[in-house]
Parts: C-alpha cells; sequence; structure tokens
C-alpha cells in the first residue's frame, strides 16, 4: 500500500514538472515566432514592390500578365528578413498561360530581358538570371532586399496556397512549422540549391506528421484540405490580399488542441530521429 501511494505521488510529480516543461517550451517557441515573425509593415512593402515592378513592365512588356507574391511572405511563415518571392504568369493571345515559357531556354531569354528593363528604371541591383531547372531573376530593391522571380510556375502560387490554408486552420501550425524551418536554416539542411531538402518539403514533411501522426489529427488529409481551398478561394484571382483564406466556419474539421506547442515540436524531433 505505501509502494502504491508512493508510485502515485512520483507519477504525479513527473506529470507536473513535464506539464511544466511543456508549458514552458510552448511559451518560448511561441515566442520566438512572435518575436521572428514577418511584421505586416515588412508584408506591405513587399506589396509595394510587388506593384512597383507590375506598373514597370506593363509600360514596356505587350503581353498580358500578373505577378503573384508567393512563398512565405504569405504563409505565415516569413521572417523578419524573409526575401520576396514572385511569381510572373505570362499569358499567350488566347488568354491561357504561355506555354512557350516551360521551355527553359526560353524562360532565360525572356527573364534577362525583364531585368534590363527593371535595371533601366533603377528598381533592381546586383542582379542576375540564375540558370537552373527553374529559371529565376535574382536581385536587390533600393533597401538591399532580396528579389527572386520565376516565370509562369504555377505549381508556386498552388503551394503557396496550400500552406496559407494549413497555416489558417490551427493556430499552432504556424509555430510549429517555422521552429522546423528555423531549426533547419541553422543547420543549413533547407536548400535545395545546394542538394538539400527546400523549406517547402520540409513543410510538407511536418505536416503529414499532424495529419497522421498526431492522434486525434490537428489537420485533415491533404484531399479534405484541396477541397476546402476549392470552395473558399479561387486560386489565380483576387491572390492579392490573403484576407479571404482566412478558415471558414462552415467546415467542421475539429483539430486535437489539447497537444501543446512544444509537445508537437518534441515527438517531430523524436519521430525523426
Amino acid at each position: 500500500m505505501q509502494n502504491t501511494n508512493k508510485q502515485i505521488v512520483d507519477d504525479d510529480e513527473q506529470y507536473r514538472q513535464q506539464k511544466w516543461l511543456d508549458t514552458t517550451m510552448s511559451n518560448m517557441l511561441l515566442k520566438t515566432y512572435v518575436y521572428l515573425k514577418q511584421p505586416k509593415l515588412l508584408l506591405d512593402y513587399k506589396r509595394t514592390i510587388q506593384d512597383l515592378i507590375t506598373r514597370y513592365l506593363a509600360m514596356i512588356m505587350e503581353e498580358k500578365f500578373k505577378i503573384f507574391l508567393i512563398g512565405s511572405s504569405l504563409t505565415s511563415l516569413g521572417s523578419n528578413r524573409s526575401d520576396i518571392d514572385l511569381c510572373m504568369v505570362i499569358y499567350d493571345r488566347r488568354g491561357q498561360v504561355d506555354e512557350r515559357y516551360q521551355n527553359r531556354v526560353y524562360a532565360e531569354h525572356k527573364l534577362s530581358k525583364i531585368r534590363t528593363i527593371l535595371e533601366s528604371f533603377g528598381i533592381a541591383y546586383d542582379s542576375k538570371v540564375i540558370r537552373a531547372n527553374v529559371p529565376i531573376l535574382k536581385f536587390y530593391d533600393h533597401n538591399h532586399i532580396e528579389v527572386n522571380l520565376n516565370l509562369n510556375k504555377l505549381v508556386t502560387v498552388q503551394n503557396t496556397l496550400l500552406l496559407m490554408h494549413c497555416c489558417s486552420l490551427d493556430s499552432r501550425v504556424a509555430p510549429f512549422l517555422f521552429t522546423i524551418k528555423l531549426w533547419a536554416q541553422k543547420n543549413g539542411i533547407n536548400c535545395a540549391y545546394f542538394k538539400s531538402l527546400s523549406s517547402y518539403a520540409l513543410s510538407l514533411m511536418a505536416i503529414f506528421f499532424l495529419q497522421n501522426v498526431c492522434q486525434p489529427p490537428i489537420l485533415p488529409s491533404f484531399d479534405h484540405i484541396l477541397e476546402l481551398i476549392k470552395q473558399s478561394t479561387k486560386i489565380y484571382s483576387n491572390f492579392y490580399s490573403n484576407n479571404h483564406y482566412k478558415n471558414d466556419s462552415k467546415f467542421n474539421f475539429k483539430s486535437n488542441r489539447s497537444t501543446s506547442q512544444s509537445k508537437l515540436n518534441n515527438n517531430k524531433y523524436q519521430q525523426d530521429s
């Protein structure tokens, strides 16, 4: 009987210590996210650069086009030092996405022309065309913020929408993904250019964990998420603002809100080890 009581006391003490640790770590992770995440002022500035580039290119280019702000700038995963990622979609005379730019050489040639235009207006500095499988125009604006622009890679727009929606479904998702991204950056394993995993790939792995390892799941399946996106957004229109990507009350998925932020991160690393 005495041993039983001692076991109960020990278990209770262990539970209190674990709860304190979870709460403390959760607060630390959340504070880190709040401190390092992209401020609204920076997002507004990025939109200004987006508009400026669009306006100057429209003065010279004959083709119809749209420029989308993509990546961490819109997904709630950007830091206060994140760069500006843009996807420029050029349309043909029928109003369809111009398939010619799927050709790498053709895309590189067009990006070189865009580079010349932006340099002539004085908004692109230290610019260069990265000749890769997905060619990118890389340059810096007058505030030394890096800008990366791709041509007709609509998948980058779709990927942005997916992460935006995942982060909108549960308030813990963005800090969780942000922490993993920060950890990967510190360890130099989040750059696809150097043959390591991309930030997007790491995010998908973390989302899979939230969907399948956590019980009950924190996020629904990708099929469910994509269905929510179809019902609540138009993928290629009105992408300027993310106000309409908020979670809609008519969707009845309920996540496991009893799992602490720190436990999510600890469990993720234990699964990976």
